[in-house]
């Protein structure tokens, strides 16, 4: 019989968010001290970072839909 519940599968997505919203505030830091002069940002850099959000959530939703789609356990999901 496959093991339907494991209270540990749902602690590696949680890591990876900690680290993801840590690495997250770092960059959002660098960037605003950019734009205020204080940290030497090129000329782009903000056009950059709008075409980079939108690349990532279509990645994002994609990989979700998938595994979703697929049968995939919930912290599977999560990963994706």
């Amino acid at each position: 019989m496959k093991n339907l519940f494991n209270p540990f599968a749902m602690l590696r997505p949680a890591v990876e968010v900690s680290k993801m919203m840590i690495e997250a505030q770092t960059v959002i830091a660098l960037r605003l001290a950019g734009m205020a002069g204080i940290w030497p940002m090129g000329p782009q850099e903000n056009r950059r970072m709008v075409e980079e959000k939108v690349a990532a959530v279509t990645e994002s939703v994609r990989a979700v839909a998938v595994a979703g789609m697929t049968g995939r356990s919930a912290s599977a999901v999560a990963m994706a």
